[in-house]
């Protein structure tokens, strides 16, 4: 079976991207001379002035559903991306019979979120965005607590009644946040509410896959993304759209079994997405992928997910196992790993041996010593079966990290590096050659074998040595 770790910065986003959604090929597009024309045209009459010509390169883009990260000088007009976005939005909603092939990418009544880091910017923004016309709602602690004394419900309110919310920060990971943004109501009104794009390569893959979610929250959020997604696919037949994907989890206990028959005897059902409840107990033949949306808690659950895939070795040969791990989950896995050292893993917040795998140098290497497996395992049974499928067994490793996704190396035959003569060792020099003596020590733990085995990693060559 093939390991492979995938990282990724912006899988499961949960704030609403201020962005309609991509025009299909050959539609109207903004981003073109007829659309900038038509966004002059528009929003001249709204104004007095014209718009800085690096507003419009944004804006147009923003429209066409280009996501934008825009960089610009204090007072240079920062504002005029959203206020003119969402100015646009409206004007093509009221005037959808004038402009039926621009608006038809526009929700009907729009509506934008914006997360600010200050209750003062809060302040500025909104007065701004209300003596232009656009509805604005301030949520934020102090605006709760008082609406809550007036008897009021801004989360209510926000569903429908306004056209632009900002927010402060905290209350991303609020529940009335999270219902907001899958209320229907307001999914209607919202360009963009979730999204999945890292995953949208194994619905064109074709092959049979168990995606393990997190929860069932997140699995029903990454379903729907993917429905959505398969609707645009032209190829997609109106069964495919019904039955492509599916859920498993406790709480769909009648439609399990349903679902599992139809991901083993049918071409129907491409993508189970799960959690935790088909981890153990299920035997399912034609598995070719398992991924793991986010780092799995320990190296024995990843292991006895991925084993899903592969487990008859004649209908499938190239099983494969992909988890999904964000940046910030390495920056974890890396402080967890330095933290036994120093406190032998009492305070570290992740597990010091799934934290040890996704730094590996070798994935199934360190599983070897972190199982004590031989490095090298023979054939441990000589029935007709086993012999068959340790013969298929690849003589090389082929995960991710020794077999990794082919990059274009830079061009450095321009480059002159300049040696340093004299001096003593800086900072940075003294960081560097710390970094190579701590990797040649992994290396010479992971091929030290079953000898070393039980001696913890701390206490191999300690960073004391």
């Amino acid at each position: 079976m093939s390991h492979r770790v995938t990282r990724s910065s912006n899988l499961f986003s949960r704030l609403v991207c201020m962005t309609t959604s991509p025009p299909p090929n050959g539609e109207f597009k903004f981003c073109s001379p007829e659309g900038r024309t038509l966004v002059l045209n528009i929003l001249s009459s709204k104004f007095t002035y014209r718009l800085h010509d690096y507003v419009l390169d944004g804006l147009v883009k923003s429209l066409d559903g280009v996501h934008l990260l825009a960089i610009s000088g204090t007072g240079s007009g920062k504002t005029g991306y959203y206020s003119m976005y969402m100015l646009m939005l409206q004007e093509l909603d009221r005037q959808r019979k004038s402009y039926p092939i621009a608006s038809a990418m526009v929700p009907q009544n729009p509506v934008m979120v914006m997360v600010l880091p200050t209750i003062g910017l809060e302040d500025e923004m909104g007065r701004t965005f209300n003596n232009l016309g656009l509805n604005t709602i301030f949520i934020n602690h102090t605006a709760l607590q008082t609406a809550v004394k007036r008897g009021l419900n801004l989360w209510r309110e926000s569903r429908a009644c306004y056209t632009i919310i900002l927010l402060s920060p905290e209350q991303l990971v609020s529940d009335r946040f999270e219902t907001l943004i899958h209320d229907p109501i307001f999914k209607s009104r919202s360009t963009k509410s979730f999204g999945c794009p890292d995953l949208y390569w194994v619905l064109a893959s074709g092959r049979k896959t168990i995606m393990f979610a997190d929860s069932i929250a997140q699995g029903w959020r990454v379903m729907e993304d993917l429905l959505a997604q398969l609707k645009k696919m032209s190829t997609a037949t109106t069964e495919q759209q019904r039955f492509c994907v599916r859920l498993y989890c406790s709480l769909s206990e009648r439609d399990n079994a349903a679902t599992l028959q139809a991901f083993r005897d049918t071409n129907l059902t491409q993508i189970i997405i799960a959690t935790d409840a088909l981890m153990v107990g299920v035997d399912l033949p034609n598995v070719q992928d398992v991924i793991l949306l986010s780092a799995p808690p320990s190296v024995d659950n990843m292991l006895q997910k991925i084993r899903r895939a592969g487990r008859d070795h004649n209908l499938v040969k190239d099983a494969r196992g992909i988890v999904y791990v964000t940046k910030a989950q390495i920056v974890l896995a890396d402080k967890a790993v330095k933290a036994i050292s120093i406190t032998k893993g009492h305070h570290a917040k992740m597990n010091v041996d799934i934290a040890r795998m996704l730094l590996a140098r070798c994935y199934p290497a360190f599983q070897n010593i972190l199982y004590a497996n031989p490095s090298h395992n023979p054939n441990p049974c000589s029935c007709t079966t086993c012999t068959k499928i340790f013969a298929a067994v690849q003589p090389n490793c082929n995960c991710s990290m020794c077999m990794p996704e082919s990059k274009v190396a830079p061009d450095t035959s321009g480059i002159k590096v300049k040696s340093r003569k004299r001096g003593p060792l800086t900072r940075r020099m003294r960081n560097v050659g710390v970094k190579a003596l701590e990797a040649f020590c992994d290396d010479l733990y992971e091929d030290g074998g079953t000898s070393i085995a039980q001696i913890p990693p701390y206490l191999f060559l300690p960073d004391a040595v």
